[in-house]
């Protein structure tokens, strides 16, 4: 925890600031006047190295674990610089950079393969408050390792995370106000934001290098499996599959995070939120498939134990991931 710092401890992971700016870097050796800027950004918590350059969470409480995350940071800033090109070039009504964009997503496919064990670290995918690119970033990193547990080859990967990358593109043609409005909308603006997988779909429809399952996802990711959704009111058959899995990450990353109208929630009770409406909201398989990947108590997750003591997840059993297999 951010109160127990101590002077010569060493950040295992950078630090941000509400801006977005780099305010420590990882591998700095903590002074008072370091410890002083965490504490003023109101963090609840840093990871550091201890003295065999493993990371742990809380000195002397916890066993050495090691949190990593699933890209790297470089990639992770580079991603969110593509999503912002391409909102602009739609904004402009310009050509997307697709030489830019296929690669920075398979760039990401690439170093998730590479893995040696495909273990999602959720305090690690939220580094910065910016949160329509962190958004887009972190949607696509998740749909694609929940792809990857789907068996999906290469090229459907690369589908899946241009996809999910851009799902939300059409809100850039959406007015400020309602898209930032921090109160709950009112059913007039709730119809305008409704728009933006339209607005989006349209956007791109003309460009061929997108494919079916790709536009599927900007057009589809708001559908539901009971026909409540939109913008078609499809049911579960008849939504691509690719948009299945981004409906559930849309779901699971917004409610672990902040935004203007809400407070974020922990991983946990987003996970108990979508298991509760599958088949209604979210399709089975796919959660199924999800939870795999993030498993009900995820990496990273703080919990309290029923002796009074406290700790943090650092291992899951990808052939026992507690509940995926009772349902």
């Amino acid at each position: 925890m951010v109160s127990e710092l101590e002077e010569g401890m060493v950040l295992a992971s950078p630090v941000y600031g509400a801006d977005g700016k780099l305010l420590l870097s990882e591998g700095i050796v903590l002074r008072k006047l370091y410890i002083q800027k965490i504490m003023d950004i109101q963090l609840e918590r840093v990871f550091i190295y201890d003295g065999n350059l493993s990371i742990v969470s809380r000195e002397d409480d916890f066993e050495t674990i090691v949190m990593k995350d699933m890209i790297l940071n470089s990639t992770r800033n580079d991603a969110k610089e593509v999503v912002r090109g391409c909102m602009e070039d739609v904004v402009a009504k310009s050509q997307i950079d697709m030489d830019k964009l296929y690669l920075i997503v398979n760039q990401i496919v690439d170093e998730i393969l590479s893995l040696e064990a495909v273990t999602v670290n959720l305090s690690q995918l939220r580094e910065v408050d910016q949160y329509i690119f962190d958004h887009s970033v972190n949607t696509c990193v998740l749909s694609l390792i929940t792809g990857i547990y789907m068996g999906f080859n290469k090229i459907r990967l690369l589908e899946l995370g241009i996809g999910a990358m851009l799902h939300d593109i059409g809100k850039v043609m959406l007015p400020q106000d309602v898209l930032n409005k921090p109160d709950r909308l009112e059913d007039d603006e709730f119809g305008i934001m409704k728009l933006h997988t339209i607005r989006g779909y349209e956007a791109l429809k003309s460009n061929k290098q997108f494919s079916e399952g790709t536009l599927a996802v900007i057009l589809s990711h708001h559908e539901r499996c009971d026909g409540r959704g939109y913008p078609k009111g499809l049911q579960k058959d008849d939504i691509h599959v690719y948009a299945k899995i981004v409906t559930v990450i849309d779901v699971f990353d917004a409610i672990t995070a902040d935004k203007v109208y809400s407070k974020k929630d922990d991983p946990y009770r987003a996970m108990n939120a979508i298991i509760s409406e599958l088949d209604t909201k979210f399709d089975r398989e796919v959660v199924k498939k999800f939870l795999r990947v993030v498993g009900y108590y995820p990496l990273g997750l703080y919990v309290t134990l029923n002796n009074g003591d406290y700790g943090v997840i650092t291992k899951t059993h990808k052939d026992r991931p507690c509940c995926s297999d009772s349902f």
